[in-house]
Formats: C-alpha cells, structure tokens, sequence
C-alpha cells in the first residue's frame, strides 16, 4: 500500500526578527513581518530570535506568529534542524527579516512541490 501524503496549502516562513539600528530600517523590519503574518500565503511565521529581541506586542499576538527565543544568530544550519524536527514534510521559506511574500504572486506553483 502507497501512503499519499497530503500536499501543503501554505508556506511555513522561518525568520529572525531583530532590531535595526535606524528607525526607518525598523519600521521595514517590522513592516515586513507583518506581510508575513497577514500573508493568505502563510501558515505560520516560526521567528527564531536571540534572547535580547524585542518584538511589538502587535506583532508578537498575532495567531499566526510562534516566536522561539534562545537562538544566537540564525544560521542555515539552525533553520534547517529547525525545520526538519517541528515541520518535517511542510513546505518552507527560510528569509531574511526584510523579505516578505508578495499577496499578489502566485505562490501555487511552490506549494506543487513534493517536499
């Protein structure tokens, strides 16, 4: 017997939010984030931040939003262990905290994926 997995119906992001140090490389920081909670694209934002980050309580609340602290600066070794033990056969973005999914591509394609 075959076991057909289930396909994705939306993008896992794994991030690392942090301060910036202008107030207008913030405010893209912080704008950025919130494209990505608000994303119809997005599952869920898995933001793996340092123990010092601080994040907007409008930002951290949000449903979408799971905030693992106690990481040092990301590295793709991080993200990938990351994934491969919480998200093991979803598809997933890794991306940096000034990236966001643009709502009106077609990010259908990426979800076709066989991960």
């Amino acid at each position: 017997m075959r076991v057909r997995h289930m396909r994705a119906t939306k993008i896992h992001i794994i991030t690392q939010y942090y301060q910036g140090d202008t107030a207008d490389r913030q405010a893209e920081i912080d704008y950025c984030l919130e494209r990505l909670l608000n994303s119809p694209w997005v599952e869920r934002v898995h933001n793996l931040i340092e123990p010092q980050t601080v994040i907007p309580e409008s930002l951290l609340t949000h449903p979408k939003h799971e905030v693992r602290s106690g990481y040092e600066r990301l590295t793709y070794e991080a993200a990938f262990t990351f994934a491969n033990t919480h998200l093991p056969g979803e598809v997933i973005c890794l991306c940096n905290a000034d990236i966001y999914l643009d709502d009106t591509s077609d990010w259908q394609p990426v979800l076709a994926l066989d991960p």
